[in-house]
């Protein structure tokens, strides 16, 4: 099934309002499990997350 963009909004919308959301991530490529499809996607997004968290806490990037 398919999400609508519509319904992928929706999504963004209340997990920032019900979270303190600090980093969402869209891929242009893979599908579902991106992990087997696209492994540097994910990678790269964990980093990216961990960057971030590091930076907002005050610790060397």
């Amino acid at each position: 099934m398919r999400e609508t963009p519509r319904a992928r909004s929706s999504w963004i919308c209340l997990a920032e309002r019900e979270h303190n959301v600090i980093h969402w991530s869209k891929y242009d490529r893979s599908g579902h499990v991106a992990a087997m499809e696209a492994p540097d996607l994910p990678v790269d997004d964990v980093r990216a997350f961990f960057r971030k968290v590091r930076q907002a806490r005050g610790y060397c990037a």
